[in-house]
């Protein structure tokens, strides 16, 4: 990316008081081609929701699991399979949060909801429906109803407790600045909020949200299988950054810091996010092609095309008719196939499986060993990889 076009991407809107401080790190372009990538997948192999939403239960729930830290300091009993199963009506204030939280969450991929203070105060409405200290009164902490605590320590701490909303108004047009990438919008979000901590508790939830409501806004919540917290939040990398970025007793200095490193960093997280996601979504595949019942040689086949093969040739398969895409499917699964083997599976000359092999061995997708009657065609594993 030439300069002036990062510099373009990066103008600032019209802010009154925050001024943040970064450079769009390099992996972003990385992190959006290994979107590109995970996409073409799901869709080559109609990966829907149906298929992945067994995979997507064990994600959602290590997510609101791991979350759970935030809001359960008591350490009371969350029993979250009979909660989300539905069996079980929740017992005390941090069961019904983790209700209203996976709620939430769950209707953030779709959420088109423009990102202002309004929106802010309805996502703690939201988590807190039901709960046993709900209040009319809920809003910012400078407002003396706030549901959560004594708000005085906490306005004792913080200079900017005078200007808050500028300063959230600040950071929510930052958080929709379209001309700045959503992969960094997310996490400087998710930074400033938490360095402003608007409300005197669950600071971090909010944050989180909006982080993936902001990603989800872009379509980079692949099939809604992210868990930020699993491979951002809780990376010792992300923590080391943080604790540096925030150590300083300058509140202003928190405000100030170049954020460039933290952000190569959060981006990094949520590469190693899409690829745990992208082996999710190649798992569900597994599951359709019945791999347990494979032998290991098959196996081994099915995952090269799976794991590897795929993405090297993926620009080649546009050039495919179905039916060869389909041939292509059934030799990596069976590991290899003959001509007589594929000639009453489609219903069609011999010639024409022929003609289908030659085209599949130009294109280098296949390798053929033997000659006459025992021909038989595998995936071509002696790809540069």
């Amino acid at each position: 990316m030439i300069k002036e076009e990062r510099e373009k991407m990066i103008k600032p809107v019209l802010l009154q008081k925050l001024n943040i401080n970064y450079t769009i790190p390099e992996t972003v372009g990385l992190a959006l081609n290994e979107i590109v990538e995970f996409k073409d997948f799901i869709q080559y192999y109609d990966v829907g929701s149906a298929m992945i939403k067994p995979y997507f239960e064990k994600v959602h729930r290590e997510e609101i699991e791991s979350l759970s830290g935030y809001y359960n300091h008591d350490n009371l009993n969350i029993e979250f399979d009979f909660l989300f199963s539905g069996d079980k009506e929740p017992e005390n204030d941090a069961e019904r949060l983790t209700i209203n939280l996976s709620a939430i969450l769950k209707s953030t991929s779709g959420s088109k909801e423009e990102l202002t203070l309004q929106s802010l105060q309805k996502i703690q409405v939201d988590l807190h429906q039901g709960l046993e200290h709900e209040s009319s009164g809920i809003g910012l902490r400078m407002e003396t109803n706030s549901l959560f605590a004594a708000t005085e320590e906490v306005q004792a701490q913080n200079p900017i407790d005078k200007d808050l909303r500028v300063w959230l108004d600040d950071l929510m047009k930052a958080a929709s600045a379209k001309q700045t990438p959503a992969l960094v919008r997310c996490w400087i979000f998710y930074y400033y909020f938490n360095i402003l901590k608007p409300y005197p508790a669950y600071n971090e939830l909010v944050a989180y949200i909006i982080c993936k409501r902001i990603l989800a806004s872009e379509k980079l919540d692949m099939l809604n299988t992210l868990n930020l917290d699993k491979y951002v939040f809780r990376d010792k990398d992300f923590i080391e950054a943080s604790k540096k970025l925030t150590d300083t007793e300058d509140y202003f200095q928190k405000l100030s810091s170049d954020l460039t490193e933290y952000l190569d960093i959060c981006i990094k997280g949520f590469r190693n996010n899409i690829i745990a996601s992208r082996n999710g979504a190649t798992d569900c595949v597994r599951g359709q092609l019945d791999f347990a019942s494979l032998t290991p040689r098959q196996k081994n086949s099915l995952n090269f095309w799976l794991e590897k093969a795929f993405y090297i040739h993926k620009d080649k398969l546009d050039q495919l008719s179905p039916r060869q895409h389909e041939m292509m499917l059934l030799i990596a699964k069976y590991g290899s196939l003959s001509n007589k083997d594929l000639v009453p599976v489609f219903q069609v000359e011999r010639k024409t499986i022929q003609r289908d092999f030659n085209t599949l061995l130009e294109l280098k997708l296949l390798d053929q060993r033997g000659g006459g009657r025992g021909l038989r065609y595998y995936i071509n594993m002696r790809v540069v990889i």
